[in-house]
């Protein structure tokens, strides 16, 4: 107990002396190793109950195998001090998990724009702030595509809002978001360069 105690928090323990950098590693650690986690769970759990299911090209079951092939990607780029790359994959991870959401539930599912809103936190902390725009606008293209193409192919439930009314709750919501993310990231920096200018002086 005590050596996988002890093997947790060096692998948690950033490599990296810059602030930011050293942030986005953490995060991108902890995250990884959770999401792993929970993947191999969901994995375990729907071959348990769903015993001898055909697997098909579009389901969870695919959804999660593709994601948990990104986010051990992200795992072994982290762990050779690739941090940008490791942010790269895990914010693809979840941007696929979007997709993937997308494609199987319908853009109706209530799971969709959690998933979307989620997807721009964690690029938004896994990444340099020049990345957080590219991405926002990224998945939100995605986004309409995918729910727009839904329309045209499948019949929509009845319950389901208009295609037009969720996009544009998805935009409002996701422009927000990045809009507080990214001041949130200028602050962080602006004390960081503070912080480093005090050092040199010092």
């Amino acid at each position: 107990m005590g050596y996988l105690v002890t093997q947790l928090t060096t692998y948690f323990r950033p490599r990296s002396i810059d602030p930011d950098i050293s942030f986005r590693e953490r995060t991108i650690r902890i995250v990884v190793i959770l999401m792993l986690l929970v993947l191999v769970v969901s994995l375990v759990g729907a071959l348990f109950f769903y015993t001898g299911a055909p697997w098909k090209l579009v389901s969870y079951e695919a959804l999660v195998t593709v994601m948990g092939l990104l986010l051990a990607i992200s795992f072994f780029a982290v762990e050779r001090d690739h941090v940008l790359v490791a942010g790269l994959f895990l914010a693809a991870a979840f941007i696929e998990a979007l997709c993937g959401t997308l494609i199987v539930a319908g853009y109706w599912s209530v799971l969709s724009l959690p998933v979307l809103l989620l997807a721009l936190l964690i690029a938004a902390l896994a990444l340099p702030r020049f990345a957080l725009w590219p991405m926002g606008i990224v998945s939100l293209l995605l986004v309409s595509l995918i729910s727009h193409n839904e329309v045209s192919m499948a019949p929509v439930p009845d319950y389901a809002m208009p295609v037009d009314q969720f996009l544009v709750g998805c935009f409002l919501l996701a422009f927000t978001e990045l809009l507080i993310v990214n001041a949130i990231q200028g602050e962080f920096e602006s004390r960081m360069a503070s912080l480093r200018e005090l050092n040199t002086t010092i």
